[in-house]
């Protein structure tokens, strides 16, 4: 997608993708970001070059203790801690892709969080092709 443009790596992705269709003209980064979301990676420029990596084999590149940070206002408090409601989570992730073995049609496949009080649904329309399966587990890692 964006090969000819930027020089890339993407040695620290290892997914395989079975087939992706664009539909009509895109900036590369409108391309990728239905595959960030769905494939579970991040992308990052340093010395002009893009580099992809997935978050869930990631390691932290640096640790802050508390002694490393510096209270700017000096009301002591160094870091706020913010967490999403659950009613703002989903309970349910439709993902929207592309079956081979239904001649390339739309599947869409449900992923339900089993307990909660959320009623949300989020969709996720994502051009990729993929089977049934991978579609759920890939579903249930968005959630």
């Amino acid at each position: 997608i964006c090969r000819d443009l930027v020089p890339i790596n993407a040695d620290r992705c290892h997914d395989i993708i079975l087939g992706y269709y664009m539909e009509g003209v895109m900036s590369p980064r409108s391309a990728i970001e239905p595959l960030m979301q769905v494939y579970l990676f991040d992308a990052s420029e340093r010395d002009g070059v893009v580099h992809f990596f997935q978050r869930r084999i990631m390691r932290p590149s640096l640790t802050f203790t508390q002694d490393d940070l510096v209270d700017e206002k000096g009301d002591g408090q160094l870091y706020q801690l913010t967490r999403a409601q659950e009613t703002e989570l989903p309970r349910v992730v439709q993902l929207n892709t592309i079956d081979p073995a239904n001649n390339d049609q739309r599947s869409n496949q449900p992923s339900r969080r089993l307990r909660g009080s959320s009623e949300r649904t989020t969709q996720v329309d994502a051009p990729i092709v993929m089977t049934k399966e991978e579609a759920q587990v890939r579903g249930n890692m968005i959630l």
